[in-house]
């Protein structure tokens, strides 16, 4: 059965986070978040429309959830070279218009495409250029 609630992401304490501009406000999904987090895609895809750079969000949304983070890095990789920054800066206008914006919560688009991203050090490794 499908489960439509957005899987909440865990936040860092605010009195560590005042401490240090190296911690993160907000936490990276784990394995099992990201896989469970992409599985409540229903494939409509209408999302692309919305991304300015022309993701193709299905797909990398459709590769973690079969557990291939390498996939989803490749696919963004394609598009825009800074996976791991457009995961933290992008303004996510995909999840406004999700189809499960108002049943549980848009898809945490840019929480999966950083999750993925952070998964490797070494693009080089996944990725021919």
């Amino acid at each position: 059965m499908l489960n439509f609630e957005r899987v909440k992401q865990s936040h860092e304490d605010p009195k560590k986070r005042i401490k240090s501009f190296e911690i993160e406000p907000v936490k990276e999904y784990t394995d099992n978040e990201a896989y469970a987090e992409a599985s409540r895609c229903i494939g409509c895809n209408i999302c692309t429309q919305a991304c300015p750079a022309s993701l193709d969000i299905g797909g990398y949304i459709r590769s973690t959830a079969v557990g291939d983070p390498a996939q989803t890095v490749r696919i963004v990789f394609e598009t825009l070279p800074f996976p791991a920054i457009i995961g933290r800066v992008c303004t996510h206008l995909c999840e406004d218009i999700c189809v499960l914006y108002d049943e549980g919560g848009p898809i945490a688009i840019r929480h999966i495409k950083r999750y993925a991203a952070d998964k490797f050090s070494d693009y080089g490794k996944i990725i021919s250029v």
